[in-house]
């Protein structure tokens, strides 16, 4: 008995932890809408002065708690990896896997409070907040996490997060991104927390994608090891390099202003019958017909950003930086771009020419959008993107030679050109690079 008893014991103490797989997607919520704050998961894809990888876990940068073993005193579970997602489809349980984070060391035990504005949180908790920043600024300074000799809690400043909750090894890219399909597991915010013991099928299912069954590491067929950037001189003599006026007015992701740019190319410049030519595909556009420009047009429930107008054919341009589809009512499957399309058939010839105008990195979020809210229109807008504006724009400034802005014309190139890189973190790069700098 004495023998078996102690048998028991050695299997328990050898028990293997259990495992949890941590989901964040990255670059979401309503603090992001507002064009000067820079998304705090830009330093998964950055390496400090030293050298060293940092991980930020959604929301807040708070600790997952069952990594510490608040929920349940007796198991602590094992974080391995964070998988940063993109798509998702929430009527058959599925999301798409982007980036595999190997995770290295948790570095604080801290949640953020309850309440997470501002405006409602208690006196005590907001002593808390300030009281767990306190704590994870000496974390930061002690373990010399700097971008380009800035401290990462002088970058964001006094905000509400909690600056950095990781230390990871590597980070891979998917090649192609990945789609997992769950059985239970229902993943729609912006974090989620897969459990091998509670979620074993799906848990299963997500590792089964990530991790090579031979080799017992990280799939090298399907992701390739990402090198992230470093912030220094040489990330910043290319920034500016790219300096324009747009710039020197704060306004560089101002939807108004590249609305503006784009009227006055196609109005005062005369590229607008180029432009839709340029881009009508295989739709119709008679080069031969004579077009009024306007901007800002108003129409029933809406108000379009560019549209054209000829005796058999109108035009509808509309320009997306930061907004989504507007004009969505309760119980009502259309958008503005239904009724932008349907304003536009009234009393013409012609099918309406429709564009959407977009920076690089929303093209599938405005894609995705579209097929969810108005799936009608997916076929009726062709998405034109910021580096087809710029090169098109490139192309034609031979066209730009009486010009009355004509001495603007690069700037404006560069400016389509700086928001037309391919990813929401390409974006949040730059504007991480110019805080620091600050």
């Amino acid at each position: 008995m004495v023998i078996k008893m102690r048998n028991v014991l050695k299997i328990k103490s050898e028990k293997k932890q259990k495992e949890v797989i941590l989901l964040n997607k990255p670059f979401l919520g309503d603090w992001l809408d507002d064009a000067k704050n820079i998304g705090h998961e830009i330093i998964d894809f950055l390496k400090t002065d030293n050298g060293d990888l940092y991980i930020y876990n959604n929301p807040y940068g708070q600790a997952p708690k069952s990594c510490i073993g608040i929920k349940d005193k007796k198991k602590k579970y094992n974080a391995q990896y964070l998988v940063l997602t993109g798509k998702e489809n929430a009527k058959e349980k599925s999301f798409e896997i982007l980036y595999v984070i190997e995770l290295e060391k948790l570095l604080h035990k801290f949640s953020s409070t309850k309440h997470k504005k501002k405006e409602k949180r208690s006196e005590k908790e907001e002593k808390e907040l300030r009281q767990r920043q306190k704590e994870i600024i000496k974390i930061i300074e002690e373990n010399g996490i700097k971008y380009n000799g800035k401290l990462l809690n002088e970058i964001y400043k006094n905000d509400d997060s909690l600056y950095v909750t990781f230390k990871a090894s590597k980070i891979y890219r998917a090649i192609a991104p990945i789609k997992v399909q769950m059985n239970e597991y229902d993943f729609r915010r912006n974090k989620g927390y897969l459990f091998e013991d509670k979620d074993e099928g799906d848990f299963k299912a997500l590792k089964n994608s990530i991790i090579d069954d031979k080799t017992k590491s990280i799939n090298r067929t399907l992701y390739e090891e990402f090198e992230p950037s470093k912030v220094d001189s040489k990330s910043i003599i290319n920034l500016n390099k790219s300096k324009t006026f747009i710039d020197l007015t704060l306004q560089k992701s101002n939807e108004q202003i590249f609305t503006n740019m784009l009227f006055s190319l196609f109005d005062d410049g005369g590229l607008f019958k180029l432009f839709c030519d340029y881009f009508k595909g295989n739709r119709t556009f008679d080069v031969s017909e004579n077009y009024r420009v306007f901007r800002e047009n108003k129409i029933v429930e809406g108000r379009m950003d560019i549209c054209g107008d000829s005796e058999k054919q109108r035009v509808v341009i509309e320009n997306k930086i930061n907004s989504g589809l507007n004009g969505l009512k309760p119980r009502d499957s259309e958008t503005q771009l239904t009724k932008y399309y349907r304003w536009a058939k009234e009393d013409k010839r012609d099918e309406p020419l429709c564009f959407i105008i977009v920076p690089d990195a929303r093209k599938r979020e405005l894609e995705n959008e579209i097929e969810k809210r108005d799936p009608q229109m997916k076929s009726i807008y062709l998405i034109v993107t910021y580096k087809n504006v710029s090169e098109f724009l490139e192309k034609n400034k031979i066209n730009l030679k009486d010009y009355l802005y004509e001495r603007y014309v690069d700037d404006m190139i560069m400016s389509f050109s700086n928001l037309s890189k391919l990813t929401k973190e390409n974006i949040y790069v730059q504007m991480f690079t110019e805080e620091t700098l600050k």
